[in-house]
């Protein structure tokens, strides 16, 4: 449900914005390291947008129980946002181009997948755009001990 909110929301951000590539460069990097977040694009008109920022997020999971008494438990162990420097003016016609690189922490916990137990990374742009549906990008990240 959440996945089709942001969709439908993407794609009226389309509108104005125009196709949005959104890369994460390393895939896969150790604490203390630098992750560079690139995005560029051709919107259809001028557009200023409000805020961009750069979430890097991690995630526990943890399951208990068997059956119907089975539940899943979740917190978040790490969060860091990168702010744009500046107010992003996007002008029409030419494509954009926009990076920023987003360090980790020196004691960032590393990924970790079991049966019942997991940490997750993300790294997420949002892109907030005056008076209309934000675009948002989102993509999963390992963090090596």
């Amino acid at each position: 449900m959440v996945r089709d909110i942001i969709l439908t929301r993407n794609r009226w951000a389309k509108e104005r914005l125009g196709d949005i590539d959104f890369d994460v460069t390393p895939l896969t990097l150790r604490p203390g390291g630098v992750r560079w977040v690139r995005f560029s694009g051709r919107p259809d008109g001028t557009i200023a947008l409000n805020r961009a920022t750069v979430q890097m997020n991690a995630e526990e999971r943890v399951t208990r129980g068997s059956g119907i008494n089975r539940s899943t438990y979740r917190q978040q162990v790490y969060s860091h946002e990168t702010h744009l420097p500046e107010t992003q003016q996007l002008l029409a016609g030419p494509p954009f181009q926009r990076a920023i690189a987003v360090p980790i922490h020196t004691n960032a916990p590393p990924s970790f997948i079991a049966s019942d137990n997991r940490l997750d990374w993300t790294v997420r742009l949002p892109l907030n755009i005056p008076r209309w549906p934000d675009w948002s990008g989102e993509c999963a990240i390992l963090v090596h001990p």
